[in-house]
């Protein structure tokens, strides 16, 4: 018999995060605000990047190898002018590599802030300038654009084309590709709700489990850096303000991105003041809250690396950033988050006494990782368990005199993090004790004297006892008690 006892998870262990540096054979050179998109191939992904600024303005163009583990210089033709903090993404339905604005340092003290739509097209190793429609987005750097897979297209946003109060930008588009006329197609976004102030070099992710830009921190337009948090609603085309409790301190230029396999934002690093800042994050956007993740090892403090979410490695891959004044890096990292184990003690059960009883548990990796067992007792009469370090394990029920229940955890560890479920057993009372007797104290008494005999019994297992039995029982005490008196 099942008890109507559900089986819940009882372990408190949440998500756990880690970080890897890959250290493969030859890097790009140390740099920062170079861009990332992450294009998936039949070995595993080639992740791009472009340009950025190592010391001065570069143009060049690399992919990471996931399967190989290299970073390998890709050929180009129609070359972009150089540029740096540029948006840049992987259209899977065009199969191009898409760059969207960014600035380059024209003098000591002038720049150019661009409009530019670059898109790249890895089987003929060409760029080609799009043509740009009369409504479209305002020239600018450090705007937010990512692939959105239920339109097939990129959402974009905000943005800056200062380096001192205004013009920072809020607005939000959708960009596509009409490739047969090598046109930009933009489309602008109602805004209703709590919207954002206008900003850039947000730390932003998007949702594709829910359709939703998420937003967090950057540099607003009275040039501070913030930490709040918003999320858009791309299909209602409405902000809300999330206003959750314990968020990262303001910053900006952060690595961030969404990890699809936990359903979360992760962010390492950023920008504070002037100074790179380390620490690990992430966000559940459902919940409306940010974790704080103790991650070693970790780059230390990096800001403005460029960052995508790989789904070859598993996580979100970093490469470069700024490590303080003028020095860069040319570091690649990999941040994974880590799903419990999902746990199952099995059935709750109804067993005899003095029975042999199986506990049959199983547990699964996400991950696909392996996983190490261990079942404890929780509750009830404590029993020897046999094989307690594998998914079944054993013991002996107890003798019991009226039904009693035990309680077993069984808890599964990835090596990282560990989750556990509860089963209970429920011992019945099946076996007939005999009735404890006691026929009273010896007496002695005279010859022709009336003796009382007052004898008592109790039921272990609380059963009623019969006359005839109770009387059974004082013949035989009387008779003991004759036989030690007169032998």
């Amino acid at each position: 018999m099942r008890l109507a006892v559900s089986c819940l998870l009882a372990s408190s262990v949440a998500l756990s995060q880690s970080m890897a540096q890959l250290n493969p054979g030859t890097s790009p050179s140390a740099r920062r605000s170079s861009g990332m998109a992450a294009q998936p191939v039949a070995s595993g992904e080639r992740v791009w990047i472009f340009g950025g600024f190592d010391g001065a303005a570069r143009n060049d163009l690399h992919y990471y190898d996931t399967a190989a583990n290299t970073w390998v210089a890709a050929a180009q033709t129609n070359t972009p002018a150089t540029r740096e903090r540029h948006a840049l993404g992987w259209s899977p339905k065009h199969g191009r590599l898409v760059m969207v604005g960014g600035m380059r340092q024209t003098s000591p003290l002038s720049f150019t802030w661009l409009d530019e739509v670059q898109v790249y097209d890895p089987a003929t190793g060409a760029w080609t300038n799009y043509a740009l429609p009369a409504t479209r987005p305002a020239a600018r750097a450090d705007a937010a654009m990512h692939w959105v897979p239920s339109l097939q297209k990129f959402i974009y946003f905000g943005g800056t084309a200062t380096f001192f109060a205004s013009p920072r930008y809020n607005d939000v588009w959708l960009l596509d590709l009409d490739v047969a006329n090598e046109t930009a197609v933009w489309t602008q976004l109602p805004l209703s709700g709590p919207q954002p102030s206008g900003r850039g070099a947000a730390c932003t992710a998007y949702d594709t489990d829910r359709d939703r830009l998420i937003v967090f921190g950057g540099v607003t337009d009275a040039s501070v850096m913030v930490n709040d948090t918003h999320q858009y609603d791309i299909v209602q085309g409405r902000w809300e303000n999330d206003a959750p409790s314990s968020p990262p301190t303001a910053r900006a230029f952060c690595a961030s991105a969404y990890d699809p396999l936990i359903r979360r934002m992760v962010l390492y690093g950023g920008q504070s003041g002037s100074n790179p800042v380390g620490g690990a994050f992430d966000y559940d956007p459902v919940a409306k809250a940010w974790r704080t993740l103790g991650v070693t090892p970790n780059p230390g403090p990096l800001s403005d690396p460029a960052a995508a979410f790989s789904a070859a490695l598993g996580g979100m891959l970093l490469f470069g950033g700024r490590t303080g004044g003028t020095t860069y890096s040319d570091q690649t990292w990999v941040m994974r988050g880590n799903l419990p184990p999902t746990v199952d003690a099995g059935p709750d059960q109804s067993v005899a006494e003095q029975a042999m009883v199986s506990l049959s548990g199983s547990a699964a990796d996400p991950e696909g990782g392996a996983v190490t067992y261990l079942w404890s007792q929780d509750g009830g009469p404590p029993v020897a368990l046999s094989g307690a370090t594998s998914a079944t394990a054993t013991f002996q029920s107890p003798a019991v005199t009226s039904t009693t229940l035990l309680t077993f955890v069984l808890e599964a560890s990835d090596g990282m993090a560990a989750a556990s479920d509860v089963t209970r057993v429920a011992v019945q009372d099946t076996i007939n004790e005999p009735p404890l007797v006691d026929a009273g104290p010896d007496q002695s008494a005279d010859a022709g004297t009336l003796v009382m005999l007052v004898g008592s019994a109790s039921d272990p297992n609380g059963e009623s006892l019969s006359l005839s039995h109770f009387g059974r029982v004082e013949a035989l005490a009387f008779r003991r008690q004759l036989q030690r008196r007169f032998g």
